[in-house]
């Protein structure tokens, strides 16, 4: 009996297995960029969304102060979304298509100021 039941926990493991979706960090900063002379090019607050081909939102972090984000996204391609400061006076930014097939450092969502 104890054969059997060890066999059916090998099974179940191995068939749970493939259900699961691998994920890789995607690691970047929202950024403004531009306004009246001298312009800007700074990290800002706010939050940084990911977007499927078809428009559904996958995940929406915050962005520190900095501008500094961590999403976790499975295999696929994404557009990078974001808002930048508060509500009031804040910027939709980004619209930019990534690829993921592992982990990402240093991508760039940014807040054009006209």
């Amino acid at each position: 009996m104890k054969w059997i039941a060890c066999v059916v926990v090998a099974v179940s493991a191995i068939g749970c297995s493939g259900a699961r979706h691998e994920t890789f960090e995607v690691r970047g900063t929202l950024r403004t960029m531009g306004g009246p002379g001298p312009g800007t090019d700074a990290g800002t607050w706010g939050s940084v969304r990911a977007v499927t081909t078809s428009g559904s939102i996958v995940e929406t972090v915050p962005a520190s102060t900095d501008g500094t984000f961590v999403l976790r996204l499975a295999t696929g391609s994404y557009v990078l979304k974001g808002n930048g400061g508060n509500s009031r006076y804040g910027y939709s930014c980004g619209g930019e298509t990534i690829r993921v097939r592992s982990a990402i450092q240093n991508v760039a969502v940014v807040c054009v100021i006209g």
